[in-house]
């Protein structure tokens, strides 16, 4: 468990149970795979978000997300990787 002094985020992250949240990269190219299979989302803050996927992720690769709220809303963004690390089940 993370003290709140050990934290070096300065823009507080929260846990959103029961969302579901696809994705696709683009690799280099313009041609965006499709979408992925719900990966686990971890938090999210209002500068990002984090999720566990099997796919690999370079700094600045563009992702499009798709996320699924429990009450059917339903929201689409554009953003970019800034910051990925490998783990034995895929990247983080």
């Amino acid at each position: 468990m993370t003290k709140k002094s050990d934290e070096r985020r300065s823009i507080h992250r929260i846990e959103v149970p029961g969302v579901s949240l696809r994705f696709k990269f683009s690799k280099g190219v313009n041609v965006l795979k499709n979408y992925s299979n719900s990966p686990d989302m971890i938090n999210v803050s209002k500068s990002g978000l984090a999720f566990k996927t099997n796919q690999s992720a370079s700094y600045g690769d563009p992702v499009q997300m798709k996320i699924s709220f429990p009450d059917g809303e339903n929201i689409s963004l554009k953003g970019k990787v800034r910051w990925s690390k490998e783990t034995n089940g895929g990247a983080s």
